[in-house]
């Protein structure tokens, strides 16, 4: 009985301590409005509601998913990745809270209109994440009422970026072969990669996934430009890229370049 009162007290002391330190770090931040779509001027509710859409689609997709749990990252983990993902497509993001939790607020890019909406960026059960997010709506232009009046902003500490670092084969290609492109010596120096991807010539190779190495092969013969995308837990990207050489089979050509570093 006192291992368990002693176990409760230390829960509600951690929550306090986190909810004081949050207070700290966003009292300067100016907090942003949510109100529904109805509530705009009736000129900008049709774009305000196709951007909405367009947020939803994002955050409804697997691209991003980092794959986490509730056991593996906390709330504010899980909204930090979730705003530095948003930040990356061109959207203005914050981590806001209340006593209870930690949540995202998202602008929607309509001239005319400074509308901010709640994003929920981590899963609803114990389960991984396998989107980036959802929109806390309780109806099609409106919002959860315990998502829309936040107690602060988190102000968040200056992310470095992930360093990626490509290995290509040192041998010419041939025409259809499968190859091991490898990415092991990619880091995060101030934290952890979670996510790598791999496009040819611009066009993404599957998706992105934990694996540091995936196996690629070519549909038309010539150079090929690979390139290495990873993605750290605050949702910074960064860029690796090497050429290869493919040939029709028995072909000779010019040795690819070997892809070290960026």
């Amino acid at each position: 009985m006192l291992k368990m009162l002693k176990a409760r007290i230390e829960l509600v002391l951690g929550t306090l301590v986190l909810v004081m330190s949050l207070c700290v770090a966003g009292g300067a931040v100016e907090l942003p409005a949510v109100q529904p779509i109805a509530a705009y001027p009736a000129v900008v509710q049709p774009a305000l509601l196709t951007a909405l859409h367009e947020v939803e689609l994002l955050l409804d997709s697997s691209t991003y998913a980092c794959r986490r749990t509730l056991q593996e990252w906390t709330q504010e983990e899980f909204a930090v990745y979730c705003v530095g993902i948003l930040h990356g497509e061109g959207y203005e993001a914050a981590v806001v809270y209340d006593a209870s939790k930690i949540w995202v607020l998202a602008k929607l890019p309509v001239v005319g209109a400074e509308a901010w909406i709640p994003v929920i960026p981590y899963p609803a059960g114990n389960g991984p994440q396998w989107t980036l997010g959802r929109v806390a709506s309780s109806g099609p232009s409106s919002f959860m009422g315990e998502y829309v009046s936040p107690d602060g902003v988190v102000d968040l500490e200056t992310n470095q970026a992930p360093v990626a670092r490509v290995r290509c084969p040192v041998v010419q290609l041939d025409l259809g072969e499968q190859e091991a492109f490898l990415a092991m010596a990619s880091y995060d120096p101030d934290g952890e990669i979670v996510l790598y991807g791999w496009s040819i010539d611009g066009e993404m190779s599957g998706s992105f996934t934990e694996a540091t190495a995936d196996w690629l092969s070519f549909g038309s013969p010539g150079r090929h430009r690979v390139t290495l995308t990873v993605i750290d837990n605050r949702g910074a990207k960064a860029e690796a890229t090497c050429a290869v050489s493919v040939s029709e089979e028995g072909e000779a050509g010019p040795p690819p370049s070997c892809g070290c570093g960026n």
